[in-house]
């Protein structure tokens, strides 16, 4: 069985079945102590540094899940890592790219947040989870982030990088490279992890995730609604998350978007049953 065919079976199970996380083994595997590496399977080749291009994204993406985990261990607990996967890959089977390389996985820290690395490797906190109410609500981050992928918004941080070529004057083309192209692997986990992304493609990423929730059924309201949660929390001149600005506008413009459409699937039950795990 193709991927494309894979991912499509998977997702068609876990609409059918809300038992579904019980029976079935392989995708989103959790054990105490492991790795990015582990979850997200054998590497890929690294591209050349010099001319960034979208077959660099996944060496790049690679990176940032790298140091994500680094910073934060992902969480040992297999059904809830099993759970966000399967709704991440609803919202994917509906996108561009529903046969893409998406990895999914939960970093173990009660902060807010979720990030995503170029070429769809997809992280949330438990902190983020702890925080939702809803099925809606997981969806809608995860959509926010696989319209940052969608959008090859790693790739232009990339591409905007700025090179330190005085420093690569002397060593030789290959090494100059390899040096470059960890420049912006560098330039772009910050950007991903601390600096977070500019309004225009956080406006996009929104407006696009909005439409994916619509396009897999579920309620596109749950992305203000966890917005607005968020913004409480933090207070009105705050973030929702450490790198997303701008929380009000975000209500705003998202809540304008929907409007006053047919409200999808909340899924709350299921949630709840399955973000037990992230309350530690």
């Amino acid at each position: 069985m193709n991927q494309r065919n894979l991912t499509v079976s998977v997702v068609v199970l876990f609409l059918a079945s809300t038992g579904f996380l019980g029976g079935c083994g392989g995708a989103g595997r959790g054990a105490r102590g492991m790795s990015i590496e582990g979850l997200i399977g054998a590497g890929a080749k690294a591209g050349a540094a010099m001319s960034m291009s979208e077959a660099d994204e996944d060496e790049m993406g690679r990176t940032v899940a790298i140091a994500a985990t680094n910073r934060w261990r992902l969480l040992d607990r297999p059904a809830l890592t099993k759970y966000v996967t399967l709704v991440g890959l609803t919202v994917a089977s509906t996108s561009s790219r529903p046969d893409g390389n998406w990895v999914f996985g939960v970093l173990d820290t009660p902060e807010l947040g979720a990030y995503s690395g170029p070429n769809g490797y997809i992280l949330v906190t438990r902190g983020s989870i702890a925080a939702m109410e809803d099925e809606s609500e997981l969806a809608a981050v995860l959509a926010h982030e696989i319209a940052h992928v969608l959008n090859h918004d790693g790739l232009e941080a990339a591409k905007h990088a700025k090179m330190n070529e005085a420093g690569l004057e002397a060593m030789s083309a290959a090494d100059q490279r390899l040096a470059a192209f960890n420049q912006t692997s560098d330039f772009v986990v910050k950007t991903v992890l601390t600096s977070g992304w500019n309004q225009s493609q956080e406006t996009k990423a929104d407006s696009n995730a909005v439409k994916l929730l619509i396009n897999a059924g579920y309620d596109p309201t749950g992305l203000p609604r966890f917005l607005k949660r968020m913004q409480a929390q933090t207070g009105s001149g705050g973030k929702a998350f450490g790198t997303h600005p701008g929380t009000a506008d975000r209500i705003s413009r998202t809540t304008s978007q929907i409007g006053s459409g047919k409200p999808g699937a909340t899924n709350r039950e299921r949630f709840v049953k399955y973000a037990a795990e992230a309350r530690l």
